[in-house]
């Protein structure tokens, strides 16, 4: 007797599972790109869920990147099927129809094509501007990664991963701002003296002063690169009447959300909500820009509704994946100093 279903059916059946950093923060996650995908997830999932009425998914906390298959968080899990980074999650969920694209649009039309190459064009400069710019503000300002995402870090991860995890994560972002001069952070971060009872005081104090200096200039130049990024991001807002109701929403290019918004959003919020000393961009922000911050409450509310909605919530089961043991987690360590160090043969 042969069976008529397809091998797509069953995948399209299977529950997805998002790995992604933890919660913290009142946020779902206090990672920008872990951040981003839940909220697209949401999102995709209440725009589809008049039509797979079947769909639902496991939010997985996970502190240990070396389960994913690139190393990093997110990652989604379906069926057999892995797949890595946010841009990477949004393909694949538009590959099964599961994803933001324009809903009831001629997708092959000439208008969907613009309108679609749009999108990819700013996502492209979201990555490559507003990125740096909050990535300048949660690692590159020693206080706030102290008390910010470092925080967020040791809170979460298990020894001896706290020992170690925190600088690997940081250490990519580094090589990622130094390019764009948004790195201005000394080594070790302060200037340690390899006698402690040395009385060069002139010395000290010149150093003092060029250090204040160079962080003047440097809130002056990262506030001018703000401006700059979100003068160009602000008009993409446009207001649209909501379907089934009298309610506006403003999303980017777009009558309905996309990946755009969650990835802008995911940025913002966490600028927004995350509790930190030196926050250079929340009043400009809040001053010049309050609408894309509007718009950012606004996906987290539309992605999460309130309890009163909560026939429209997605049906999302939060679990936790548990860490690698020690050992592991050593070897692991010690098999990326190798790799560093040793030459990889040809």
């Amino acid at each position: 007797m042969s069976d008529n279903s397809s091998p797509n059916t069953t995948q399209e059946e299977e529950k997805i599972s998002l790995y992604v950093w933890p919660h913290f923060w009142n946020l779902p996650s206090f990672d920008i790109e872990s951040l981003a995908a839940i909220l697209y997830l949401q999102l995709a999932f209440r725009h589809h869920n008049h039509k797979h009425e079947h769909h639902k998914y496991r939010l997985v906390e996970c502190t240990d990147p070396d389960v994913s298959p690139s190393g990093t968080l997110p990652f989604l899990v379906h069926g057999t099927k892995k797949v890595s980074t946010f841009h990477g999650i949004v393909r694949y969920l538009e590959s099964l129809d599961m994803g933001l694209a324009d809903e009831g649009a001629n997708k092959e039309g000439e208008a969907h094509a613009i309108r679609r190459a749009k999108r990819v064009a700013w996502t492209s400069f979201v990555d490559s501007q507003l990125k740096d710019l909050v990535n300048h503000v949660l690692y590159a300002i020693p206080e706030n990664y102290r008390k910010g995402l470092h925080t967020a870090l040791v809170a979460h991860l298990p020894i001896p991963s706290k020992y170690y995890l925190p600088q690997r994560l940081r250490a990519v972002v580094q090589a990622s701002l130094e390019p764009s001069g948004l790195w201005t952070v000394k080594e070790e971060e302060e200037v340690v003296k390899k006698h402690p009872f040395d009385k060069e005081k002139v010395k000290d104090v010149v150093e003092e002063k060029d250090s204040i200096i160079r962080e003047a200039f440097g809130k002056e130049k990262l506030v001018h690169k703000a401006r700059e990024t979100l003068d160009l991001l602000a008009p993409l807002l446009k207001k649209h009447q909501h379907q089934h109701g009298h309610h506006q929403h403003t999303f980017f290019l777009s009558p309905h959300p996309t990946g755009l918004d969650a990835l802008i959003a995911a940025h913002i919020l966490i600028l927004s909500h995350a509790p930190l000393p030196i926050n250079t961009l929340l009043p400009l922000l809040k001053e010049s820009y309050p609408a894309i911050i509007e718009h950012s409450e606004q996906v987290l509310a539309y992605a999460f509704p309130s309890e009163d909605n909560a026939e429209i919530r997605a049906d999302v089961q939060v679990v936790q994946v548990p860490h690698a043991n020690p050992v592991v987690q050593l070897g692991r360590a010690v098999g990326r100093i190798l790799q560093s160090v040793v030459p990889v043969q040809a």
